[in-house]
Protein backbone atom coordinates (compact mmCIF):
# COMPACT_ATOMS: atom_id res chain seq x y z
CA UNK A 1 0.00 0.00 0.00
CA UNK A 2 1.28 3.44 -0.78
CA UNK A 3 1.38 5.97 2.05
CA UNK A 4 -0.27 8.94 0.32
CA UNK A 5 -3.72 8.52 1.84
CA UNK A 6 -5.38 8.31 5.24
CA UNK A 7 -7.89 5.76 6.49
CA UNK A 8 -10.49 7.30 8.76
CA UNK A 9 -13.39 5.02 9.64
CA UNK A 10 -16.70 5.02 11.45
CA UNK A 11 -16.48 1.30 12.19
CA UNK A 12 -16.98 -1.12 14.00
CA UNK A 13 -17.19 -3.23 17.18
CA UNK A 14 -18.28 -0.97 20.01
CA UNK A 15 -19.38 -3.43 22.68
CA UNK A 16 -22.69 -3.78 24.46
CA UNK A 17 -23.80 -0.57 26.22
CA UNK A 18 -26.86 -2.04 27.93
CA UNK A 19 -29.15 -0.69 30.63
CA UNK A 20 -28.57 2.51 32.63
CA UNK A 21 -30.32 1.06 35.69
CA UNK A 22 -28.43 1.13 39.00
CA UNK A 23 -27.10 -2.08 40.59
CA UNK A 24 -26.27 -3.15 44.13
CA UNK A 25 -22.77 -2.89 45.58
CA UNK A 26 -20.34 -5.77 45.00
CA UNK A 27 -22.37 -7.23 42.17
CA UNK A 28 -20.70 -9.17 39.34
CA UNK A 29 -22.24 -9.48 35.85
CA UNK A 30 -21.30 -11.68 32.91
CA UNK A 31 -22.65 -10.83 29.45
CA UNK A 32 -22.25 -13.17 26.48
CA UNK A 33 -23.46 -11.80 23.16
CA UNK A 34 -23.24 -12.06 19.39
CA UNK A 35 -22.41 -8.91 17.42
CA UNK A 36 -23.35 -8.70 13.73
CA UNK A 37 -22.31 -5.80 11.48
CA UNK A 38 -23.96 -5.20 8.10
CA UNK A 39 -22.93 -2.71 5.39
CA UNK A 40 -21.03 -0.48 7.82
CA UNK A 41 -19.38 2.46 6.03
CA UNK A 42 -15.61 2.92 6.20
CA UNK A 43 -14.23 6.17 4.78
CA UNK A 44 -10.95 6.42 2.87
CA UNK A 45 -9.69 9.99 2.52
CA UNK A 46 -6.73 10.75 0.27
CA UNK A 47 -4.25 13.54 0.91
CA UNK A 48 -4.11 14.56 -2.77
CA UNK A 49 -5.29 13.54 -6.24
CA UNK A 50 -2.47 11.08 -6.86
CA UNK A 51 -3.60 7.51 -7.30
CA UNK A 52 -3.20 5.16 -4.32
CA UNK A 53 -2.58 1.54 -5.28
CA UNK A 54 -1.97 -1.78 -3.60
CA UNK A 55 1.48 -3.20 -4.06
CA UNK A 56 0.04 -6.70 -4.54
CA UNK A 57 -2.36 -5.99 -7.42
CA UNK A 58 -1.59 -2.54 -8.79
CA UNK A 59 -5.29 -1.64 -8.75
CA UNK A 60 -5.94 2.03 -8.09
CA UNK A 61 -8.61 3.89 -6.17
CA UNK A 62 -10.77 6.34 -8.21
CA UNK A 63 -9.15 9.47 -6.84
CA UNK A 64 -8.87 11.66 -9.90
CA UNK A 65 -12.33 13.19 -9.33
CA UNK A 66 -12.99 12.55 -5.63
CA UNK A 67 -10.73 12.58 -2.58
CA UNK A 68 -13.22 10.57 -0.49
CA UNK A 69 -13.98 6.87 -1.01
CA UNK A 70 -16.60 4.89 0.89
CA UNK A 71 -15.72 1.29 1.64
CA UNK A 72 -17.94 -1.26 3.38
CA UNK A 73 -17.35 -3.69 6.21
CA UNK A 74 -19.28 -6.76 7.37
CA UNK A 75 -18.52 -9.05 10.27
CA UNK A 76 -19.65 -11.35 13.06
CA UNK A 77 -18.08 -11.77 16.49
CA UNK A 78 -18.79 -13.46 19.83
CA UNK A 79 -18.08 -11.34 22.92
CA UNK A 80 -17.88 -11.84 26.66
CA UNK A 81 -18.05 -8.87 29.01
CA UNK A 82 -17.26 -9.00 32.74
CA UNK A 83 -18.58 -6.16 34.91
CA UNK A 84 -17.99 -5.57 38.63
CA UNK A 85 -19.47 -2.87 40.86
CA UNK A 86 -17.28 -2.48 43.99
CA UNK A 87 -19.37 0.32 45.49
CA UNK A 88 -22.43 2.42 44.81
CA UNK A 89 -23.02 4.02 41.37
CA UNK A 90 -19.88 2.96 39.47
CA UNK A 91 -19.10 -0.20 37.46
CA UNK A 92 -15.88 -1.40 35.82
CA UNK A 93 -15.80 -3.81 32.89
CA UNK A 94 -13.45 -5.88 30.74
CA UNK A 95 -14.39 -7.06 27.24
CA UNK A 96 -13.03 -9.85 25.01
CA UNK A 97 -14.25 -10.91 21.58
CA UNK A 98 -13.33 -13.08 18.59
CA UNK A 99 -14.74 -13.09 15.07
CA UNK A 100 -14.34 -12.49 11.34
CA UNK A 101 -14.27 -9.33 9.25
CA UNK A 102 -14.66 -8.47 5.57
CA UNK A 103 -13.67 -5.15 4.00
CA UNK A 104 -14.92 -4.08 0.55
CA UNK A 105 -12.91 -1.30 -1.15
CA UNK A 106 -13.88 0.26 -4.53
CA UNK A 107 -11.09 0.63 -7.11
CA UNK A 108 -11.00 2.29 -10.52
CA UNK A 109 -12.83 -0.64 -12.18
CA UNK A 110 -14.04 -3.19 -9.58
CA UNK A 111 -14.76 -3.58 -5.87
CA UNK A 112 -11.97 -5.39 -4.01
CA UNK A 113 -12.98 -7.56 -1.04
CA UNK A 114 -10.39 -8.30 1.65
CA UNK A 115 -10.98 -11.45 3.71
CA UNK A 116 -8.96 -13.60 6.10
CA UNK A 117 -8.90 -17.17 7.40
CA UNK A 118 -7.48 -16.16 10.76
CA UNK A 119 -9.84 -15.20 13.58
CA UNK A 120 -9.61 -11.58 14.74
CA UNK A 121 -9.64 -10.54 18.40
CA UNK A 122 -10.95 -7.57 20.40
CA UNK A 123 -9.99 -6.36 23.89
CA UNK A 124 -11.66 -3.55 25.81
CA UNK A 125 -12.06 -1.83 29.18
CA UNK A 126 -14.72 0.57 30.40
CA UNK A 127 -16.50 2.27 33.29
CA UNK A 128 -20.13 3.29 33.85
CA UNK A 129 -21.44 5.84 36.37
CA UNK A 130 -25.11 5.93 37.36
CA UNK A 131 -26.14 9.60 37.49
CA UNK A 132 -29.83 9.19 38.41
CA UNK A 133 -31.57 6.01 39.65
CA UNK A 134 -34.57 4.40 38.02
CA UNK A 135 -37.72 5.26 40.02
CA UNK A 136 -41.46 4.83 39.58
CA UNK A 137 -41.71 8.21 37.83
CA UNK A 138 -38.24 8.92 36.36
CA UNK A 139 -35.88 6.83 34.18
CA UNK A 140 -32.31 5.96 35.07
CA UNK A 141 -29.52 8.03 33.51
CA UNK A 142 -25.91 6.86 33.18
CA UNK A 143 -22.57 7.93 31.69
CA UNK A 144 -20.39 5.26 30.05
CA UNK A 145 -16.84 5.48 28.65
CA UNK A 146 -14.46 2.87 27.31
CA UNK A 147 -11.58 1.79 25.05
CA UNK A 148 -11.57 -1.10 22.54
CA UNK A 149 -8.78 -2.52 20.38
CA UNK A 150 -9.54 -4.89 17.47
CA UNK A 151 -7.03 -6.64 15.18
CA UNK A 152 -7.77 -8.54 11.95
CA UNK A 153 -5.53 -10.19 9.34
CA UNK A 154 -6.36 -10.44 5.61
CA UNK A 155 -4.80 -13.05 3.32
CA UNK A 156 -7.00 -12.86 0.22
CA UNK A 157 -8.33 -10.10 -2.02
CA UNK A 158 -11.22 -10.84 -4.38
CA UNK A 159 -10.95 -8.43 -7.33
CA UNK A 160 -14.58 -8.51 -8.44
CA UNK A 161 -14.86 -10.53 -11.64
CA UNK A 162 -11.08 -10.47 -12.19
CA UNK A 163 -10.25 -13.32 -9.78
CA UNK A 164 -8.41 -13.39 -6.48
CA UNK A 165 -4.90 -12.64 -5.28
CA UNK A 166 -2.96 -13.33 -2.09
CA UNK A 167 -2.26 -10.48 0.34
CA UNK A 168 -0.77 -10.22 3.81
CA UNK A 169 -2.40 -7.22 5.50
CA UNK A 170 -3.12 -6.35 9.12
CA UNK A 171 -5.91 -4.01 10.24
CA UNK A 172 -5.92 -2.45 13.73
CA UNK A 173 -8.93 -0.46 14.98
CA UNK A 174 -8.72 1.61 18.18
CA UNK A 175 -12.09 2.81 19.51
CA UNK A 176 -12.79 5.39 22.20
CA UNK A 177 -16.44 5.88 23.16
CA UNK A 178 -18.44 8.13 25.46
CA UNK A 179 -22.13 7.37 26.00
CA UNK A 180 -25.11 9.09 27.59
CA UNK A 181 -27.90 6.58 28.11
CA UNK A 182 -31.25 6.17 29.81
CA UNK A 183 -33.54 3.25 30.70
CA UNK A 184 -36.72 2.47 32.60
CA UNK A 185 -38.11 -0.87 33.79
CA UNK A 186 -41.76 -1.91 33.38
CA UNK A 187 -42.19 -5.29 35.04
CA UNK A 188 -39.82 -7.73 33.32
CA UNK A 189 -39.20 -5.38 30.36
CA UNK A 190 -36.59 -2.63 30.32
CA UNK A 191 -36.16 -0.54 27.16
CA UNK A 192 -33.04 1.59 26.96
CA UNK A 193 -31.30 3.92 24.53
CA UNK A 194 -28.98 6.86 24.15
CA UNK A 195 -26.27 8.47 22.06
CA UNK A 196 -22.64 7.35 21.57
CA UNK A 197 -19.73 9.55 20.61
CA UNK A 198 -17.18 7.27 18.96
CA UNK A 199 -13.63 8.03 17.83
CA UNK A 200 -12.03 5.33 15.68
CA UNK A 201 -8.34 5.22 14.73
CA UNK A 202 -7.50 2.78 11.94
CA UNK A 203 -4.10 1.39 10.88
CA UNK A 204 -3.82 -0.84 7.81
CA UNK A 205 -0.37 -2.37 7.16
CA UNK A 206 0.99 -4.44 4.29
CA UNK A 207 3.15 -7.01 6.12
CA UNK A 208 5.07 -7.94 2.96
CA UNK A 209 6.00 -4.45 1.71
CA UNK A 210 6.06 -2.85 5.17
CA UNK A 211 4.01 0.17 4.07
CA UNK A 212 1.02 1.32 6.12
CA UNK A 213 -1.76 3.90 6.24
CA UNK A 214 -3.89 5.28 9.02
CA UNK A 215 -6.32 7.92 10.14
CA UNK A 216 -9.15 8.72 12.52
CA UNK A 217 -12.75 9.86 12.45
CA UNK A 218 -15.39 10.91 14.98
CA UNK A 219 -19.01 9.75 14.77
CA UNK A 220 -22.20 10.27 16.77
CA UNK A 221 -24.40 7.16 16.86
CA UNK A 222 -27.85 6.79 18.49
CA UNK A 223 -28.77 3.31 19.73
CA UNK A 224 -31.83 1.49 21.06
CA UNK A 225 -32.16 -1.68 23.08
CA UNK A 226 -34.43 -3.94 25.12
CA UNK A 227 -33.72 -6.08 28.18
CA UNK A 228 -36.05 -8.87 29.33
CA UNK A 229 -35.66 -10.42 32.78
CA UNK A 230 -36.12 -14.20 32.59
CA UNK A 231 -35.44 -14.80 36.27
CA UNK A 232 -34.04 -12.58 39.03
CA UNK A 233 -30.41 -13.08 37.85
CA UNK A 234 -30.80 -13.89 34.12
CA UNK A 235 -31.83 -11.52 31.33
CA UNK A 236 -32.00 -11.50 27.54
CA UNK A 237 -30.69 -8.41 25.73
CA UNK A 238 -31.05 -6.85 22.29
CA UNK A 239 -29.31 -3.66 21.11
CA UNK A 240 -28.97 -2.01 17.71
CA UNK A 241 -27.52 1.10 16.04
CA UNK A 242 -28.28 2.23 12.49
CA UNK A 243 -25.90 5.03 11.46
CA UNK A 244 -23.97 4.33 8.23
CA UNK A 245 -24.87 0.66 8.41
CA UNK A 246 -26.46 -1.67 10.94
CA UNK A 247 -24.92 -3.22 14.05
CA UNK A 248 -26.96 -5.65 16.18
CA UNK A 249 -26.01 -7.19 19.55
CA UNK A 250 -28.01 -10.08 21.01
CA UNK A 251 -27.06 -11.93 24.18
CA UNK A 252 -27.56 -13.14 27.74
CA UNK A 253 -26.74 -11.38 31.03
CA UNK A 254 -25.99 -13.34 34.22
CA UNK A 255 -25.76 -11.53 37.57
CA UNK A 256 -23.95 -12.86 40.63
CA UNK A 257 -24.06 -11.33 44.10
Amino acid sequence: LTTNYQLPTTASSQGFVGSARQSSERIFKLEVYQQSTFHQDVGFQLADLSQATTAQSGLGFPTQTNLDITAEQNGNALFTKWTYQPWENIQYSFLFGAGNYTLKIPSTSVTNTLTGDQVGFSYGVGAKVNLFPDTAVTPALAFDAGLLWTRYFFNEMNQGGLGTSSVDDRLDLYHTHVVMQGSHRWGRWEPFGGVKWLRTQAHLKDLIQGSKVGGKEDAVTPFLGLKFMIYSHESLMLEASFVKGVQVNTGLELRFQ
